[in-house]
């Protein structure tokens, strides 16, 4: 980080102290890449709050257990752009 940064730095930031205009609207802007998961293996279902008739009552309320293994489907990029209130 240098002095030149920061000053670009206080000048967006200046952008962003501006009074609402809706002739100038101000717009963000950002993307991010991401890896796509697929799952090798059905993830097992939530068991239910209630437990069923002669299940043990500990095992309630589990959340769907998911396995740590994923496969690889490639890369997306998330795109996102919106304007600050």
């Amino acid at each position: 980080m240098n002095a030149a940064f920061l000053a670009r730095m206080e000048d967006v930031l200046a952008v962003y102290e501006r009074a609402y205009d809706p002739r100038f609207p101000v717009v963000c802007f950002d993307e991010r890449p991401c890896e796509l998961h697929g799952q090798p293996v059905e993830p097992l279902p939530p068991v239910p709050a209630q437990p069923a008739q002669g299940e043990q009552p500990a095992k309630a309320g589990r959340p769907r257990r998911e396995s740590s293994t994923y496969v690889r489907q490639g890369t997306a990029c998330l795109l996102v752009a919106f304007e600050p209130g």
